[in-house]
């Protein structure tokens, strides 16, 4: 029901960790997840992707929240055959989609 797309990443640790440290930053895995300027990142090559890929516009997202934790089976946000659990999914990261959406 909202505008625009919004989008959540598990990221590559190593990747990530070494996008950081060339940035300047060191920091907790924790902490670099919860980085602006690492959001930022990863959404521009997100978009560079989807622009080589010739998405239209309303198929690439504006904002990204990157999550330090894997989904897993275990932490009950996909199923055993690795698909997504979207209520469960929402439920988890209601707070951050709200504020992605302009909410809280």
């Amino acid at each position: 029901n909202q505008s625009y797309v919004i989008s959540f990443v598990v990221p590559n640790q190593k990747k990530l960790t070494a996008l950081a440290e060339q940035r300047g930053m060191s920091d907790s895995w924790n902490n670099i997840c919860n980085n602006p300027v690492m959001e930022s990142e990863v959404l521009k090559e997100i978009k560079d992707m989807a622009n080589k890929m010739k998405l239209e516009r309303f198929e690439v997202p504006i904002k990204v929240r990157l999550s330090p934790e894997p989904w897993t089976p275990e932490t009950g946000l996909v199923t055993d055959a690795f698909k997504l659990k979207r209520k469960e999914l929402k439920n988890h990261y209601l707070t951050d989609i709200e504020r992605m959406y302009g909410g809280k």
